[in-house]
Protein backbone atom coordinates (compact mmCIF):
# COMPACT_ATOMS: atom_id res chain seq x y z
CA UNK A 1 0.00 0.00 0.00
CA UNK A 2 2.83 2.40 0.87
CA UNK A 3 4.49 1.74 -2.48
CA UNK A 4 1.36 2.46 -4.50
CA UNK A 5 0.45 5.54 -2.46
CA UNK A 6 3.94 6.89 -3.08
CA UNK A 7 3.60 6.23 -6.81
CA UNK A 8 0.17 7.88 -6.88
CA UNK A 9 1.58 10.94 -5.12
CA UNK A 10 4.30 11.30 -7.75
CA UNK A 11 1.77 10.98 -10.58
CA UNK A 12 -0.52 13.58 -8.98
CA UNK A 13 2.44 15.93 -8.65
CA UNK A 14 3.33 15.47 -12.31
CA UNK A 15 -0.24 16.03 -13.44
CA UNK A 16 -0.48 19.30 -11.51
CA UNK A 17 2.30 20.59 -13.75
CA UNK A 18 -0.21 20.47 -16.62
CA UNK A 19 -2.52 23.04 -14.97
CA UNK A 20 -3.33 25.88 -17.37
CA UNK A 21 -2.98 29.04 -15.28
CA UNK A 22 -4.63 31.30 -17.87
CA UNK A 23 -7.81 29.21 -17.94
CA UNK A 24 -7.55 27.88 -14.38
CA UNK A 25 -8.32 24.40 -15.70
CA UNK A 26 -6.70 21.19 -16.89
CA UNK A 27 -6.33 20.83 -20.68
CA UNK A 28 -7.26 17.59 -22.42
CA UNK A 29 -3.75 17.33 -23.84
CA UNK A 30 -0.63 19.35 -24.50
CA UNK A 31 -0.40 20.15 -28.24
CA UNK A 32 2.92 19.57 -29.98
CA UNK A 33 2.64 23.03 -31.50
CA UNK A 34 2.86 25.48 -28.59
CA UNK A 35 1.13 28.18 -30.63
CA UNK A 36 -2.11 26.15 -30.74
CA UNK A 37 -4.58 26.54 -27.92
CA UNK A 38 -5.19 23.43 -25.82
CA UNK A 39 -8.66 21.94 -25.81
CA UNK A 40 -10.67 21.59 -22.62
CA UNK A 41 -13.53 19.37 -21.51
CA UNK A 42 -15.71 18.78 -18.48
CA UNK A 43 -14.38 15.21 -18.41
CA UNK A 44 -10.79 16.20 -17.67
CA UNK A 45 -11.92 18.42 -14.80
CA UNK A 46 -14.02 15.76 -13.04
CA UNK A 47 -11.28 13.15 -13.50
CA UNK A 48 -8.93 15.60 -11.76
CA UNK A 49 -11.53 15.96 -8.99
CA UNK A 50 -11.67 12.19 -8.65
CA UNK A 51 -7.93 11.72 -8.31
CA UNK A 52 -6.66 14.58 -6.15
CA UNK A 53 -6.15 18.31 -5.77
CA UNK A 54 -5.98 20.89 -2.98
CA UNK A 55 -8.98 22.72 -1.51
CA UNK A 56 -8.70 25.78 -3.75
CA UNK A 57 -8.29 23.70 -6.91
CA UNK A 58 -11.21 21.46 -5.90
CA UNK A 59 -13.54 24.44 -5.55
CA UNK A 60 -12.53 25.69 -9.01
CA UNK A 61 -12.99 22.25 -10.62
CA UNK A 62 -16.41 21.75 -9.04
CA UNK A 63 -17.48 25.09 -10.48
CA UNK A 64 -16.13 24.22 -13.94
CA UNK A 65 -18.04 20.93 -13.93
CA UNK A 66 -21.27 22.64 -12.88
CA UNK A 67 -20.83 25.74 -15.09
CA UNK A 68 -18.47 24.89 -17.96
CA UNK A 69 -17.33 27.66 -20.33
CA UNK A 70 -18.92 27.57 -23.79
CA UNK A 71 -15.80 26.12 -25.44
CA UNK A 72 -15.56 23.14 -23.06
CA UNK A 73 -16.65 19.76 -24.45
CA UNK A 74 -19.55 18.45 -22.36
CA UNK A 75 -20.88 14.97 -21.64
CA UNK A 76 -22.62 13.26 -24.57
CA UNK A 77 -22.66 9.66 -23.29
CA UNK A 78 -23.81 8.04 -20.02
CA UNK A 79 -20.48 6.19 -19.92
CA UNK A 80 -18.80 9.36 -18.61
CA UNK A 81 -21.45 9.81 -15.90
CA UNK A 82 -20.02 6.88 -13.91
CA UNK A 83 -16.81 8.85 -13.31
CA UNK A 84 -18.59 12.17 -12.79
CA UNK A 85 -20.82 10.59 -10.13
CA UNK A 86 -17.78 9.04 -8.43
CA UNK A 87 -16.14 12.47 -8.29
CA UNK A 88 -19.30 14.08 -6.90
CA UNK A 89 -19.69 11.37 -4.27
CA UNK A 90 -16.07 11.83 -3.20
CA UNK A 91 -16.80 15.51 -2.55
CA UNK A 92 -20.19 15.01 -0.88
CA UNK A 93 -22.33 16.15 -3.82
CA UNK A 94 -25.04 13.49 -3.50
CA UNK A 95 -27.81 15.92 -4.46
CA UNK A 96 -26.10 16.54 -7.79
CA UNK A 97 -25.95 12.78 -8.47
CA UNK A 98 -29.65 12.27 -7.77
CA UNK A 99 -30.64 15.36 -9.77
CA UNK A 100 -28.54 14.23 -12.74
CA UNK A 101 -30.05 10.74 -12.70
CA UNK A 102 -33.53 12.26 -12.56
CA UNK A 103 -32.80 14.57 -15.51
CA UNK A 104 -30.74 12.33 -17.79
CA UNK A 105 -32.40 8.98 -17.23
CA UNK A 106 -35.81 10.55 -16.70
CA UNK A 107 -35.56 11.84 -20.28
CA UNK A 108 -34.98 8.28 -21.48
CA UNK A 109 -37.96 7.00 -19.48
CA UNK A 110 -40.13 9.79 -20.89
CA UNK A 111 -39.48 8.37 -24.35
CA UNK A 112 -40.47 4.85 -23.33
CA UNK A 113 -37.01 3.41 -22.68
CA UNK A 114 -36.65 0.29 -20.56
CA UNK A 115 -32.93 -0.17 -21.24
CA UNK A 116 -29.93 2.16 -20.92
CA UNK A 117 -28.96 4.25 -23.94
CA UNK A 118 -25.52 4.74 -25.44
CA UNK A 119 -25.89 8.50 -25.98
CA UNK A 120 -27.72 11.18 -24.04
CA UNK A 121 -31.04 12.42 -25.43
CA UNK A 122 -30.34 15.25 -27.85
CA UNK A 123 -26.66 14.36 -28.22
CA UNK A 124 -24.95 15.17 -31.51
CA UNK A 125 -23.83 11.53 -31.66
CA UNK A 126 -27.42 10.36 -32.19
CA UNK A 127 -28.48 9.52 -35.77
CA UNK A 128 -31.04 11.74 -37.42
CA UNK A 129 -34.54 10.73 -36.38
CA UNK A 130 -33.38 8.59 -33.46
CA UNK A 131 -32.70 9.69 -29.86
CA UNK A 132 -29.61 7.46 -29.50
CA UNK A 133 -27.33 5.17 -31.51
CA UNK A 134 -27.84 2.10 -29.33
CA UNK A 135 -30.77 1.49 -26.99
CA UNK A 136 -29.06 -1.16 -24.85
CA UNK A 137 -25.68 -0.33 -23.34
CA UNK A 138 -24.62 -2.00 -20.10
CA UNK A 139 -21.87 0.52 -19.38
CA UNK A 140 -24.49 3.28 -19.34
CA UNK A 141 -26.07 1.78 -16.22
CA UNK A 142 -24.60 4.12 -13.58
CA UNK A 143 -27.93 4.42 -11.67
CA UNK A 144 -27.83 0.68 -10.96
CA UNK A 145 -24.72 1.34 -8.86
CA UNK A 146 -25.44 4.78 -7.45
CA UNK A 147 -29.13 4.59 -6.52
CA UNK A 148 -28.56 1.77 -3.97
CA UNK A 149 -25.31 3.40 -2.86
CA UNK A 150 -26.66 6.95 -2.47
CA UNK A 151 -30.44 6.81 -1.99
CA UNK A 152 -30.44 3.60 0.07
CA UNK A 153 -26.97 4.39 1.40
CA UNK A 154 -25.64 0.81 1.28
CA UNK A 155 -21.84 0.75 1.23
CA UNK A 156 -19.70 -2.31 1.89
CA UNK A 157 -16.99 -1.70 4.49
CA UNK A 158 -15.42 -5.15 4.92
CA UNK A 159 -14.43 -7.87 2.44
CA UNK A 160 -16.68 -10.85 1.86
CA UNK A 161 -19.85 -8.96 2.74
CA UNK A 162 -18.92 -8.98 6.44
CA UNK A 163 -19.53 -5.27 7.01
CA UNK A 164 -21.73 -2.47 5.69
CA UNK A 165 -22.79 1.04 6.52
CA UNK A 166 -26.27 2.31 5.67
CA UNK A 167 -26.40 6.08 5.17
CA UNK A 168 -29.42 7.03 3.03
CA UNK A 169 -29.63 10.35 1.22
CA UNK A 170 -33.25 11.46 1.54
CA UNK A 171 -33.19 14.81 -0.26
CA UNK A 172 -36.20 15.33 -2.52
CA UNK A 173 -37.70 11.88 -1.89
CA UNK A 174 -40.37 10.61 0.51
CA UNK A 175 -39.52 6.90 0.45
CA UNK A 176 -37.23 4.34 -1.12
CA UNK A 177 -36.57 0.61 -0.97
CA UNK A 178 -34.22 -1.87 -2.59
CA UNK A 179 -31.36 -4.27 -2.04
CA UNK A 180 -27.80 -5.11 -3.04
CA UNK A 181 -26.31 -8.57 -3.42
CA UNK A 182 -23.59 -9.64 -1.01
CA UNK A 183 -21.33 -12.63 -0.52
CA UNK A 184 -23.28 -13.65 2.59
CA UNK A 185 -26.69 -12.71 1.18
CA UNK A 186 -28.61 -9.58 0.20
CA UNK A 187 -28.72 -6.37 2.24
CA UNK A 188 -32.21 -4.85 1.95
CA UNK A 189 -33.06 -1.29 2.97
CA UNK A 190 -36.38 0.52 3.01
CA UNK A 191 -37.07 3.97 4.42
CA UNK A 192 -39.89 6.48 4.46
CA UNK A 193 -40.70 9.82 6.01
CA UNK A 194 -43.53 9.76 8.54
CA UNK A 195 -44.54 12.37 11.11
CA UNK A 196 -41.12 14.01 11.40
CA UNK A 197 -39.37 10.66 11.55
CA UNK A 198 -37.31 8.65 9.10
CA UNK A 199 -38.43 5.06 9.48
CA UNK A 200 -35.68 2.71 8.34
CA UNK A 201 -35.75 -1.07 8.06
CA UNK A 202 -32.53 -2.96 7.34
CA UNK A 203 -32.60 -6.69 6.56
CA UNK A 204 -29.11 -8.16 6.47
CA UNK A 205 -27.26 -11.50 6.79
CA UNK A 206 -26.79 -12.40 10.44
CA UNK A 207 -23.02 -12.67 9.92
CA UNK A 208 -22.76 -9.15 8.45
CA UNK A 209 -22.05 -6.23 10.77
CA UNK A 210 -24.29 -3.37 9.64
CA UNK A 211 -24.08 0.16 11.04
CA UNK A 212 -26.54 3.01 10.40
CA UNK A 213 -25.09 6.48 9.83
CA UNK A 214 -27.12 9.68 9.60
CA UNK A 215 -26.61 11.63 6.38
CA UNK A 216 -26.73 15.47 6.62
CA UNK A 217 -29.84 15.41 4.40
CA UNK A 218 -31.71 13.80 7.31
CA UNK A 219 -30.89 16.77 9.52
CA UNK A 220 -31.75 19.20 6.72
CA UNK A 221 -35.26 17.72 6.57
CA UNK A 222 -35.51 17.81 10.39
CA UNK A 223 -36.07 14.06 10.64
CA UNK A 224 -35.41 11.75 13.57
CA UNK A 225 -34.20 8.31 12.41
CA UNK A 226 -35.92 5.23 13.80
CA UNK A 227 -33.92 2.21 12.67
CA UNK A 228 -34.92 -1.46 12.81
CA UNK A 229 -32.30 -4.13 12.09
CA UNK A 230 -33.62 -7.51 10.93
CA UNK A 231 -30.94 -10.24 10.65
CA UNK A 232 -31.75 -13.20 8.41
Amino acid sequence: AARWESTAKKIRGSLRGLWNHARQAYPDSLPSDASRASRFSVHTQFLALLHGGDEQETARLLDLVANPPSDFATIASPFALQFLYEAWEKHGRCAEIVDSIRTVYGAMLAQGADTFWEALPGSATSPEGFPTRSHCHGWAAAPMYFLPRIVLGIRQTAPGGKGYTVRPFVGGLDEASGAVAGALGPVEVSWRKFGGQLLVKIRHPKDSNVVFEKDPSVDTDGLQPQVEFIPH
